[in-house]
C-alpha cells in the first residue's frame, strides 16, 4: 500500500471540519475480506447510520472490508464482544455469516486515517475509536464532501491495531470487479476458529 502525501499548504472547512486542502491518501489492496450475512451479497453499502463511518444523515452508503481475514473478523464479530469478562461467541451466530473475498479492478484512493495520515489529515486516533460514533460519522461526511473525492477511508481496527480496515463510500462501487463467496458459513471453518480463539483469547461455543 503506497501512501500519497498531501501537499503542504492551507486548509479548508468542510461540513464544519478543518481539513487540509489536499488529503493524505493511500491505495487500497486489490483483494479484501468481508464478513456478512449469509443471505445477502457482500457488496452492500449500508445507510443505517449504525456503524463508525456511516453517513450521519444516511446521505451515502458505506461498505466495510479489511486487508486480512482476521481484520474482517475483528470488524464484524469481535468488536461486539469487547469488554465482556468472559467473551463467548456463539456458533449459532457464526452460522449466519460468511467470509467473502472482494476483488477490485484497480486500487481505490482512500483518505489515510492511520499512522502519519492522522496528523496530516488534521485528526487523531479517536476518529477510529471514539464512542458514540457521531464524531467519526461527521468526519466521514466531511471527507466524502472534500474536493479530492476519495473513495473512502483507511483506518486501523479498534480492537486489533495490527489490522487495517477500509470504509468504502458508495461512489466507489464501480471499482469492485467481483466477489468470491464460499458455500460454507463461518462456523464450519474449525481450523481458523481455533486460530482466532488463540489469537484473541475468546471462546467459540
Amino acid at each position: 500500500m503506497r501512501s500519497i502525501p498531501g501537499r503542504c499548504g492551507g486548509s479548508m472547512i468542510v461540513e464544519g471540519i478543518d481539513l487540509p486542502d489536499h488529503l493524505m491518501t493511500e491505495h487500497s489492496p486489490l483483494v479484501l475480506y468481508r464478513i456478512h450475512d449469509k443471505d445477502y451479497s457482500p457488496l452492500f453499502f449500508g445507510r443505517t447510520g449504525n456503524y463508525r463511518f456511516d453517513a450521519p444523515d444516511q446521505s451515502f452508503g458505506v461498505l466495510y472490508a479489511a486487508s486480512t481475514r482476521e481484520g474482517a473478523f475483528v470488524e464484524a464479530v469481535l468488536r461486539q464482544k469487547t469488554g465482556r469478562s468472559i467473551r463467548i461467541i456463539s456458533r449459532t451466530c457464526l452460522a449466519t455469516r460468511k467470509l467473502s473475498t472482494l476483488v477490485l479492478g484497480r486500487p481505490a484512493t482512500m483518505a489515510k486515517l492511520r499512522d502519519n495520515g492522522l496528523a496530516a489529515n488534521h485528526t487523531n486516533s479517536e476518529t477510529s475509536s471514539i464512542e458514540p460514533y457521531i464524531i467519526s460519522q461527521i468526519f466521514s461526511r466531511a471527507l466524502h464532501q472534500h474536493i479530492d473525492r476519495v473513495s473512502g477511508i483507511a483506518y486501523r481496527c479498534r480492537h486489533d491495531n495490527e489490522q487495517v480496515a477500509w470504509a468504502f463510500f458508495d461512489r466507489s462501487h464501480t471499482l469492485f470487479d467481483r466477489h468470491d463467496t464460499p458455500p460454507e458459513t463461518l462456523d464450519l471453518d474449525e481450523e481458523w476458529l481455533e486460530d482466532l480463539e488463540d489469537r484473541y483469547g475468546i471462546v467459540i461455543d
